[in-house]
């Protein structure tokens, strides 16, 4: 009887602890920032208005960092478009996003895929986060935005700024 009992009882303790262990690893490390360095970062919002539109990325390309940037600005009381595109010697670019993903929680946007479909116009973003082991970060949403996304874009367009105005123009 000993051993029925445990043939029962055994195989269900060891499921049940599997579930609830291997379930809390999977939880925690689908939000967690992936392992490496960060090698790839861009995002880019609309809205309803110009000054909304922003495209911003920084590559790892060689020893540089492909600097990307589509906005538009108002200038001396003129609409400019701003557009950089060029290879920059910025080595501290991507440590501050990595430290901009971790300390804004950005990873906890990822596999974010929201839709309004009733609404026709409004704010609309993507963003992608790769890392050298492998790892990505990547959402999107157009309409419906991730918990903390106005303080995570806010932040990003503030790393973004003097890149733009160190490199307008030049």
């Amino acid at each position: 009887m000993g051993g029925i009992m445990k043939n029962r009882i055994l195989p269900k303790i060891f499921l049940l602890t599997l579930f609830v262990f291997g379930g809390m690893g999977c939880a925690a490390s689908s939000h967690s920032t992936p392992p490496g360095q960060l090698k790839s970062f861009s995002f880019a919002t609309g809205g309803s208005s110009r000054y909304e539109i922003r495209e911003l990325s920084a590559i790892q390309e060689g020893q540089g960092i492909r600097l990307q940037i589509d906005t538009w600005l108002e200038i001396n009381g003129e609409d400019q478009q701003i557009q950089i595109n060029k290879v920059v010697q910025e080595p501290d670019l991507l440590p501050k996003l990595a430290k901009l993903i971790r300390e804004q929680k950005l990873s906890d946007w990822n596999g974010f895929d929201g839709k309004n479909s009733i609404g026709l116009d409004g704010n609309s973003f993507s963003f992608l986060a790769v890392y050298d082991r492998g790892g990505k970060i990547q959402a999107k949403g157009h309409i419906k935005l991730p918990k903390n996304y106005q303080k995570g874009r806010t932040a990003i367009l503030e790393i973004f700024e003097p890149y733009v105005k160190k490199y307008h123009g030049k």
